[in-house]
């Protein structure tokens, strides 16, 4: 009697809803077991996902491939646990809760200066987990206290008028309308708040740097007579050192670089002449500086344009390449990489005001942009002498 009264696991009652009557259709069906239908619908789905990945991988879709490799794993791993005993799926539910959370707790410890062991645990364990979620620069923010955002500036160049007039389109990312709401590039509103945080976030993958080159000083003085030439004084060492206006990116940060510029110049034609081809892409990394005390007591506007630090980044085709004029690039007769800088202004911060000025030349005039151009400083102000 006690035998008779035992129940399998296929027998138990599920909870009522249409993939509950399927898989029970199912299992009647092929009379197969709930649990091995689950594992091989993952399976199968695990299978997709790969094949999927396969496909985006071949056409350079990069992204999409990592996110379907990653589905693939995990599907994977279901397909597995579903086959374990409840004790079993438990144990390995609350290995996962608990690996998490280890991974938020490195990201907000590891800011330096941070513990030896808390910085080789998140650079050999977590490090890839948390940047694929994107929750390590999140916890990092106020850890220990919030720094200038990053925002990504572009400016297209198009062909020309047959009158010589330039065509130029500003993409600010992200970007915010006349009442401060934030806007995609094409001036249609973000209604979310999640995607207006991942705007911000695409800039945080430019922020590597490189260091501070042996040379320069030598960069420093071709910087000054070229601003002296063009009227683009450098900006004002009193707030930033010279050594600071200077902020090569580094390998990684030059590879999303060229993305952006690529995604940038396939998506955006002329805001008026749309058949116009792209001839160059500008790019700047701007550091949005936070108000500190003082400046909200005098009462400064958080969006004062003396707060934006634009830094040159380069000029760019529009398959994300270095234009010969801003950096050549060659493979030498050994097989090695060189190159050579030909722009001056390359890594230099920009003084905001006069961002028009070295994006789209010396004649404004003639230019055709949707870039509100911002006042420069009259040439006998105290400001500009400063600078200069």
């Amino acid at each position: 009697m006690k035998d008779a009264s035992l129940e399998t696991r296929s027998e138990k009652p599920g909870p009522a809803g249409i993939w509950s009557y399927f898989m029970k259709r199912m299992s009647d069906r092929t009379g197969l077991s709930i649990y091995w239908l689950q594992f091989l619908l993952l399976l199968a789905g695990s299978l997709t996902a790969f094949l999927v990945s396969e496909w985006l991988h071949g056409i350079s879709w990069n992204s999409a491939a990592l996110l379907f490799r990653v589905a693939t794993i995990l599907t994977a791993v279901a397909a597995i646990v579903v086959l374990l005993p409840s004790v079993g799926r438990r144990l390995v539910i609350s290995l996962v809760i608990l690996f998490h959370f280890g991974g938020i707790i490195t990201a907000i410890s590891s800011v330096s200066p941070a513990p030896w062991l808390t910085m080789q645990i998140w650079t050999t364990v977590y490090r890839p987990y948390l940047y694929f979620l994107w929750l390590n620069n999140a916890y990092h923010f106020y850890s220990p206290q919030p720094g200038p955002a990053n925002l990504l500036w572009f400016c297209i160049e198009y062909d020309p008028e047959p009158d010589g007039t330039r065509n130029f389109r500003w993409v600010l990312i992200p970007n915010w309308d006349e009442k401060e709401r934030p806007v995609n590039p094409d001036g249609t509103p973000v209604f979310s708040g999640t995607e207006y945080t991942r705007r911000l976030s695409l800039a945080e993958y430019t922020a590597g740097n490189a260091g501070v080159p042996g040379d320069l000083y030598l960069l420093w003085d071709r910087r000054l007579k070229v601003g002296e030439k063009d009227k683009i004084p450098p900006f004002d060492p009193r707030v930033l050192p010279y050594d600071q206006q200077y902020r090569a990116p580094d390998a990684r940060s030059k590879r999303w670089i060229q993305a952006y510029v690529r995604h940038v110049a396939a998506t955006y034609p002329h805001q008026n002449h749309p058949e116009r081809s792209v001839l160059t892409v500008r790019f700047y990394r701007v550091l949005h500086q936070i108000l500190q005390p003082g400046q909200v007591v005098e009462g400064l506007d958080p969006n004062d344009i003396s707060l934006y630090y634009p830094f040159y980044c380069g000029e760019f085709d529009k398959d994300g390449n270095f234009t010969e004029r801003c950096m050549k690039i060659w493979i030498n007769s050994d097989g090695y990489f060189q190159w050579e800088v030909r722009d001056p202004y390359l890594y230099w911060v920009i003084p905001a005001e006069f961002i028009t000025r070295h994006a789209q030349g010396a004649n404004l005039e003639k230019s055709n942009a949707n870039m509100r151009r911002i006042p420069e400083p009259a040439p006998d102000s105290k400001e500009t002498e400063v600078k200069k």
